[in-house]
């Protein structure tokens, strides 16, 4: 089984993230995946940028990543998901949400159900959230230096990653 952990990076991202409204895009992707039960490495796309040319066949490669996957993993991988499948991407296999897993966990009780705040619960390191001062700025990720883009993107999908693997060794250890 090939699990992949996928993080993407869009226009308006705060004032209206919706992939339905024209005038927002997908900027990039990071993805790391299982190969031979090992994770690889996280690679990283880029597809519309003010400063970075689009990866070359990008497109064809997160379409074969996603082809090649059983398991889509992701925080809040519905919002992923929607915008991959707008974008003209397939996928049609099993998904997992970190966040759904938070929330159901909290068993009602009130949690921040943000990727920071979930990898605080495990003790996951996280590097600083290096995109906050442009954000708030106004500045979007197709106008954040594209160095900052991907250290941000390849980060959320490690922490991703960790926060993933804690979760399964914690549903192994309340049903074993």
């Amino acid at each position: 089984m090939t699990t992949t952990v996928i993080d993407i990076e869009t226009t308006n991202f705060f004032n209206n993230p919706s992939p339905y409204i024209p005038d927002n895009y997908l900027v990039s992707v990071g993805y790391r995946r299982t190969l031979d039960s090992k994770w690889s490495n996280t690679e990283y796309l880029f597809f519309k940028h003010s400063k970075k040319e689009p990866t070359p066949n990008g497109s064809r490669i997160l379409q074969d990543c996603l082809w090649n996957t059983d398991l889509l993993v992701g925080h809040n991988i519905k919002f992923d998901l929607s915008w991959l499948l707008e974008c003209g991407f397939e996928y049609e296999n099993e998904v997992y949400d970190t966040m759904i897993f938070e929330y159901v966990k909290a068993g009602g009780k009130k949690k921040k159900l943000d990727l920071s705040s979930c990898c605080d619960r495990r003790n996951i390191p996280i590097k600083l959230d290096v995109v906050k001062e442009y954000l708030k700025n106004g500045l979007g990720f197709e106008t954040i230096p594209f160095e900052i883009v991907e250290e941000y993107g390849i980060n959320d999908v490690n922490i991703t990653c960790e926060l993933y693997e804690k979760q399964k060794e914690e549903l192994n250890e309340e049903y074993n």
